[in-house]
């Protein structure tokens, strides 16, 4: 047994220090962020300050305070694009839809851009939301009695 070990020992070792450099190189090449020529022919913009939408039920009478209000996305895609990319192009909010009895709880962030555009950062990615209770939602007008 201890011959099968030994024979052609430098070459197994050879062989293992060759398996863990390509496995580090692989691992390496996975985890780095993509570098500039990787995405050549593309463009980058950021907004500061885009605000946060509220997605709940039609019938949730309960009113919301997010912390914070408002975010700071990046975005990468065609020049052409990115360049008539406007605030109003890009729906930033969170999902309360199936919220029952939270009064506070953390909800990540969703954002949906138009196609070909690409999300690259966003902060922060997650909001504080609360449920003030002593404030009637706002999101629909009174309705009045009609008359005959």
């Amino acid at each position: 047994m201890l011959k099968f070990i030994t024979n052609n020992l430098g070459w197994k070792l050879l062989s293992v220090a060759l398996a863990a450099i390509v496995w580090m190189a692989a691992d390496y090449a996975m985890r780095r962020p993509p570098s500039p020529a990787t995405v050549a022919g593309t463009a980058r913009r950021t907004f500061a300050n885009l605000p946060i939408t509220i997605l709940t039920t039609a019938n949730d009478p309960r009113h919301y305070v997010v912390e914070p209000a408002q975010v700071r996305a990046t975005f990468r895609g065609p020049p052409e694009v990115i360049e008539r990319l406007r605030p109003g192009d890009i729906s930033v909010f969170v999902n309360l839809t199936g919220i029952r009895d939270a009064r506070e709880l953390r909800k990540n962030i969703e954002v949906l851009a138009p196609p070909g555009v690409t999300l690259v950062s966003l902060m922060p990615s997650e909001v504080l939301v609360r449920t003030d209770l002593t404030m009637p939602a706002t999101n629909a007008p009174p309705i009045e009695p009609s008359s005959p």
